[in-house]
Order: structure tokens, then C-alpha cells, then sequence
């Protein structure tokens, strides 16, 4: 029994370690995202994990904004990379993919 404690613990505390590596990978790209996009990094945050105290880039969400409020064109055509190349330049997209790339939900627990 004490092992399944201690075991438990060690889970709470893996999970606490990857919120905090989180939180600063978030506060590490949030400034930078707002000067380029305008808006809040944290607007794109999935809403049930951020409730919970977490951060994942909601990638769905990103993406209707750029086409409700930024002109992208969903239709295969080009890629949302493309399209954040053009508007806003290559640093940009690569902004966009280090962040996804470090902050997307993890599917995997």
C-alpha cells in the first residue's frame, strides 16, 4: 500500500513539474505571439485543461481565427504555414510550430 503511495505521489508530482515546464514555455512565446498576431496567446488555450490550471495551444481554435478574422482560406489549397509565411512573415510561422510542437496537448496520457 505504501508503495502505491508513494507512487502516487511521484504521479502528482511529475504532473506538477510538466505544468510548471508548461507555464514558462507559455510565458516564453506569450509576449511575442501578442506582438505579432494581436491577441493573447492564452486565446487559443484549450478551455477544459486551462480551467484545470494547464496550458495547451488549441490548434482547431488557432485556426478558425486566422480564418474567421484573418482572411485564411481553409480549403487545401494552402497550408496555415503558408498563410502565416505571406501575412506575417517566416518567423512567424516558426512561432506557430514551436509552439505547437512544445505545447499542444499531449494525447498520449
Amino acid at each position: 500500500m505504501d508503495e502505491t503511495k508513494v507512487g502516487n505521489e511521484v504521479t502528482k508530482e511529475n504532473h506538477r513539474d510538466k505544468r510548471s515546464i508548461r507555464n514558462i514555455q507559455r510565458s516564453k512565446y506569450s509576449g511575442e505571439f501578442k506582438m505579432i498576431f494581436g491577441v493573447p496567446l492564452e486565446a487559443f488555450a484549450s478551455a477544459l485543461t486551462f480551467a484545470l490550471g494547464r496550458f495547451y495551444f488549441d490548434v482547431v481554435k488557432f485556426n478558425d481565427h486566422m480564418v474567421r478574422r484573418e482572411g485564411y482560406e481553409d480549403s487545401g489549397k494552402r497550408s496555415l504555414k503558408a498563410f502565416l509565411t505571406k501575412k506575417y512573415g517566416k518567423a512567424a510561422s516558426k512561432l506557430v510550430e514551436l509552439i505547437i510542437k512544445e505545447l499542444r496537448e499531449d494525447v498520449s496520457c
